[in-house]
């Protein structure tokens, strides 16, 4: 099968978006990418195009197309939020199902059974690949934008994550306040924090537990 040249990057760009919103469980699970592309490919093989260029091979597209490490059986990871630079207020520890809750304030920890559905881990998964986690530096260090966009203190991330042979720990203090520009690498490592903080949210023993006795000034 043959398309135009002039359809090859939308052609690709759609291939890589169906790619990254697919959901994986183990690595038994394998993606069909020939399949995929003869379901999805439409109307673009069939649109009539008057054009002198050379065509493109299918086979050729599916040479391009990067090749996504599924979500393994062993995945797992340890979040930590640490606001004011005191002591981790929320530790959630996948592996284990354990949530630690300790509100400002307070001295001891609260500690929750707290197990993530395949859904909810495949959503952080993709998340960590969509931003490239694994290739963060271990300590990272965002541009500050000016003592204006300053938030001090500010809150400590601490995130370790496992993906078969893959490993990385980030630790990362976020400083800056939410209305100034952040590049891209800060954004999309606030989003990946931001997407376990909402799943542990969304869970109903959040709903009994204690609010914080105090607050970073």
């Amino acid at each position: 099968m043959r398309i135009p040249r002039y359809f090859h990057i939308m052609f690709l760009i759609m291939i890589s978006s169906l790619l990254s919103n697919c959901r994986y469980t183990n690595k038994d699970n394998k993606l069909d990418q020939e399949s995929l592309i003869k379901t999805h490919l439409g109307s673009i093989t069939n649109i009539p195009v008057e054009s002198t260029e050379s065509p493109i091979i299918i086979s050729d597209i599916i040479s391009q197309i990067p090749t996504i490490i599924p979500r393994n059986i062993n995945f797992e990871f340890i979040y930590k939020d640490t606001p004011c630079g005191i002591n981790p207020e929320w530790i959630l520890d996948s592996k284990n199902n354990v949530l630690k809750y300790e509100p400002l304030g307070e001295k001891e920890y609260i500690i929750k059974y707290l197990e993530l559905s395949v859904s909810e881990l495949d959503t952080i998964y993709l998340k960590a690949v969509e931003i490239g986690f694994f290739r963060y530096p271990n300590v990272y260090k965002m541009d500050q934008g000016g003592n204006q966009c300053w938030n001090t203190p500010g809150t400590t991330y601490e995130l370790s994550m496992i993906n078969g042979e893959l490993s990385n720990k980030v630790i990362w203090e976020d400083i800056t306040r939410y209305e100034c520009q952040n590049d891209e690498k800060t954004i999309q490592l606030r989003e990946l924090m931001n997407t376990i903080q909402n799943i542990i949210n969304e869970h109903s023993i959040i709903m009994g537990l204690p609010t914080p006795k105090a607050r970073c000034l």
